[in-house]
């Protein structure tokens, strides 16, 4: 073989175009299973002296033959050998190079070994001196190795190419549309990993109302977003999360839409509710944290803290304890005070009476604080339709100066309207005759 390519390449009165022609009338010749012939066969024309411009198209046959003849063991010998070979000269072959990692990728991936796949492809871009190498190619390629490294559920190591794909993503002129969708869906994927349920949620919400990806994908990325906003820490931002999930109409469709508005109205989560829960649920969500307790747990019972706070203006330590089902009270104290110096919950810990002081909605607009002393007295509930509890700086009473809106009476009404409509519709599901 090798004889035939110093013949062809020695050949003279023959255009370039008609030496690649019998270049690649000799690669087909060639059992697309022998391995060791392709790679000779790719040694050989790589040291053709000033042959680089003839070798190119014939480089890109040979990965084209590999490619959809040979068997994947084949393929894999023959592209790890290729990709060594060409590194001496990645200079004038460096489009073939990156070609060549793609397709062991492919074939490690093919295999399982994820990664190995991003490995081999991480090593590519990080070679210095790629120039043909386009913003769009290194993104695409950026992404697809995040996504190898969260098959491996490797994390941290998709951490360092999905921020560098981040930074690269403004200057893709035209980008992908289902790239996009895959290094969006990344990023709350290692949100989600990495407990910031709130910032997942928002973006697997996102992604759910992409009309680019199929209906059932749609919807698991609403469960998805549905699961981290039930898990994100209790609060304002959680609540406000959870009324755009319940606010929209698809999540009516969910099975989990009953825990959804259970969270969303601050009602109380039982054991059973957190039972169904838990089939919706990645190993992660399970996982122990450095409390002691599961991410799950930890987020109910600051869930039930606050559904606590809407019901009552004051309750004993040892009672929350109980209703959150933990036998250690210090527990039940650590997430309130939590909460509280978080500025998630409104309220105040008497650790000598052991009793914690809720702030609730009807204390701001009546002007009373839980301790029976009157802020304001003489003010019309109804004017002061604005809550003073300031949750930037930490003022319980609103004597901050940072007034923060909230809840309005027309927002009050417009839920009271919702959960009549839903009472009436549900009546009318059941068949139930006055």
């Amino acid at each position: 073989m090798e004889d035939r390519i110093e013949r062809i390449t020695e050949q003279s009165g023959i255009d370039a175009e008609t030496r690649i022609n019998q270049y690649t009338e000799l690669l087909g010749s060639i059992n697309p299973e022998d391995g060791e012939s392709l790679s000779r066969f790719a040694s050989k024309m790589l040291s053709i002296a000033y042959g680089r411009t003839t070798a190119k198209p014939v480089i890109n046959a040979l990965l084209d033959y590999v490619e959809s003849k040979s068997p994947m063991a084949t393929q894999v010998g023959v592209l790890e050998r290729l990709v060594e070979e060409l590194q001496p000269v990645l200079a004038s072959f460096e489009e073939q190079e990156m070609k060549a990692r793609e397709l062991l990728a492919v074939c490690f991936q093919n295999q399982e070994e994820y990664g190995r796949a991003a490995q081999v492809l991480q090593e590519g871009l990080n070679i210095g001196g790629r120039r043909l190498l386009g913003d769009g190619k290194r993104f695409s390629i950026l992404v697809q190795i995040v996504r190898l490294y969260l098959e491996t559920g490797q994390t941290e190591r998709a951490e360092v190419p999905l921020s560098r794909a981040a930074i690269l993503r403004p200057k893709v002129e035209k980008l992908d549309p289902a790239i996009d969708i895959h290094f969006r869906l990344s990023q709350a994927r290692i949100l989600d990993a990495n407990r910031k349920f709130l910032e997942a949620s928002a973006k697997y919400h996102a992604i759910s109302r992409e009309s680019v990806i199929l209906e059932d994908d749609r919807m698991a990325c609403l469960t998805q977003a549905i699961v981290c906003g039930v898990l994100s820490p209790a609060g304002p931002a959680r609540t406000q999360n959870l009324h755009r999930l319940h606010s929209d109409d698809r999540s009516r469709q969910l099975p989990l839409f009953g825990l959804l508005e259970k969270a969303y109205y601050d009602r109380l989560l039982l054991p059973a509710d957190v039972e169904a829960f838990k089939k919706y649920l990645s190993p992660h969500h399970l996982a122990i944290g450095h409390d002691g307790a599961t991410i799950l747990s930890s987020a109910v019972a600051e869930h039930n803290v606050q559904s606590m706070s809407k019901l009552y203006r004051n309750i004993s330590i040892k009672d929350l304890g109980n209703i959150l089902g933990l036998p250690d009270v210090a527990k039940a104290e650590g997430y309130a005070a939590k909460m509280i110096s978080q500025n998630r919950l409104a309220g105040k810990i008497n650790q000598v009476e052991g009793i914690i002081y809720f702030r609730s909605v009807l204390d701001e607009e009546d002007g009373t604080d839980p301790h029976g002393q009157d802020e304001e007295e003489g003010k019309d509930p109804i004017v002061r339709t604005k809550l003073l509890y300031d949750y930037a700086n930490g003022d319980l009473y609103g004597r901050g100066g940072g007034e923060v809106v909230l809840r309005e009476w027309g927002n009050n009404l417009h839920d009271l309207c919702n959960e009549l409509e839903q009472l009436a519709s549900d009546i009318t599901a059941s068949g139930f005759k006055a």
